[in-house]
């Protein structure tokens, strides 16, 4: 029987960025940020572009099949997109147009002509198609092969004593045989597991979701560090922002990202820094928002230094899990403070 080869070799893709990292990290911040520059499209969420790299990485999908469809995939949401068709408009959504700097361009979106007068609006205005992802880089051999020189990764990285608890709340607790769980599951003795869990699936069984969180840290640190490894030609379509440097500090790293995506400030830039908080005195002097609390943020203690409060989220880590899981946890915060930040203490 002949082999049918699925091909699709044109693309309306100009540019396509991806903001990326582990839950909690922070990345809704940067997905806030950078829609205020010149051409970025809306913050977009795409489980079926994720699906595809989660199904490559358990090798049930070729990387023949996987190019085309990501392809098809990214042209369609920017299509729809242009159009205003498939918007979010829920006013409380961290992705609703209601949230995007200049809220008239989508309204306005939805009463212009449609359909075949699309495509030579996007070839004209080359808008970059702006994809927040769940822990992808590590995962992206796919995305890498289907866009190739018109990537752009933000890999957002976070102090791990900050993200844990969401990690273990959302990722390894709330959405464990949950239906509203839309990442990729695979079957293990009979049980439901994440895609990521693949070469450790008896410790995840035997682990409870603050342990299955350090070591999913762990795992996935080391999985984007050997893929960096070994696609060295990549990195310079990756730029590492961590985040506790940046919201202290930002104007170095706005100008790295408008350099990396060669893009610059608009009018509505300064709005949306200070609507964020950017800069912040504290790293945790965060945005009040009912859905972050949902996720397991809380407000900063006055009373506490930086140091101090990073050492209590440690410390409340130390009774949840094993001994030898917290020093694994220990380590990973170690490596974390060496290589990206370690708070001041006040003199």
């Amino acid at each position: 029987m002949s082999i049918t080869k699925i091909s699709r070799d044109k693309s309306l893709i100009n540019k396509i960025v991806f903001v990326d990292g582990l839950p909690g990290n922070g990345k809704t911040l940067f997905s806030s940020i950078i829609p205020s520059f010149t051409n970025v499209e809306l913050l977009s969420y795409s489980d079926e572009i994720e699906a595809v790299c989660e199904y490559y990485y358990l090798d049930q999908i070729s990387m023949n099949v996987a190019v085309p469809l990501l392809r098809m995939l990214a042209d369609l949401k920017l299509y729809n997109q242009y159009m205003g068709r498939n918007v979010n408009f829920r006013p409380t959504d961290l992705s609703s147009a209601f949230n995007y700097p200049n809220k008239k361009e989508y309204i306005n979106r939805l009463l212009m002509p449609g359909d075949e007068h699309i495509v030579p609006l996007i070839n004209e205005k080359k808008p970059i198609l702006h994809l927040a992802t769940h822990n992808k880089l590590g995962f992206s051999e796919p995305i890498w092969e289907a866009f190739k020189n018109k990537i752009f990764f933000l890999e957002i990285l976070r102090h791990p004593a900050y993200m844990i608890r969401q990690i273990a709340s959302v990722l390894m607790d709330d959405l464990v045989d949950n239906v509203r769980n839309w990442s990729t599951q695979f079957l293990y003795e009979d049980k439901e597991i994440p895609y990521f869990s693949y070469g450790w699936e008896k410790d995840f069984l035997l682990l409870n979701p603050t342990e299955r969180a350090v070591k999913f840290i762990d795992f996935y640190t080391e999985k984007v560090n050997r893929f960096k490894n070994e696609n060295l030609y990549l990195l310079d379509k990756i730029l590492t922002i961590p985040f506790e440097p940046f919201v202290l500090n930002p104007d170095v790293y706005i100008k790295k990202i408008l350099n990396h995506l060669d893009i610059d400030l608009t009018e509505f830039s300064k709005d949306i820094f200070e609507s964020q908080k950017i800069p912040r005195n504290k790293v945790a002097d965060g945005i009040d928002l009912e859905i972050y609390r949902r996720c397991g943020w809380t407000k900063p203690i006055e009373s506490l230094t930086e140091s101090e409060e990073l050492q209590m989220r440690k410390e409340s880590v130390k009774n949840l899990v094993s001994k030898d899981i917290f020093e694994l946890f220990l380590n990973v915060c170690q490596v974390y403070e060496k290589m990206h930040w370690m708070p001041k203490e006040k003199n």
